[in-house]
């Protein structure tokens, strides 16, 4: 079985619009700003991107909202706990997303405000890398975030930068 998400931009309204999708296919709907899928080790997929997280457990047949936590980025880890980032904010779950800790309220040295952009796991699942958008000086910087709390570390200098944008198009 296969997900189809297609839509087109349209100009005029600046929003996307679901099309039909190939002969043959259901098109399901789902949340008009989900641009990201994940799909867990149990086979249920999320679909998200800095709103509610949505979740199939049927192959993509159907999708519920999970709750209202608003989640940019989110990782899987080996064992299966979530976590994820959006606003100021560094979450886990240990519930495939029913509900989310407050991970950053345990971590010192995150920018005071921030945007979470990208995140992903060391292979030991002690330590999440995330991309965040640092709004205090206006571009993106990498952070190794220790799951269980404590200090922050900013990885500097960021020799992969060819320019001084502060965007990652993948982590």
């Amino acid at each position: 079985a296969f997900l189809f998400c297609l839509f087109a931009w349209n100009i005029s309204n600046g929003q996307w619009e679901a099309l039909n999708g190939p002969p043959g296919a259901e098109v399901v709907g789902i949340a008009d700003r989900t641009q990201k899928i994940l799909k867990l080790s149990d086979g249920k997929i999320l679909l998200h991107s800095g709103g509610p997280v949505y979740r199939s457990t049927d192959n993509g047949t159907s999708f519920a909202k999970i709750d209202d936590t608003y989640v940019n980025a989110l990782i899987e880890d080996a064992s299966g706990l979530l976590y994820g980032a959006d606003y100021n904010v560094i979450y886990k779950s240990v519930d495939q997303g029913d509900n989310w800790t407050n991970l950053s309220l345990l971590v010192t040295g995150l920018p005071a405000q921030y945007y979470g952009e990208h995140i992903a796991i060391d292979q030991s699942n002690t330590n999440l890398f995330a991309w965040l958008y640092d709004y205090s000086v206006e571009r993106g910087r990498l952070y190794k975030i220790p799951v269980v709390g404590g200090a922050a570390t900013r990885i500097d200098p960021e020799p992969w930068m060819e320019t001084n944008t502060g965007f990652v198009n993948n982590m």
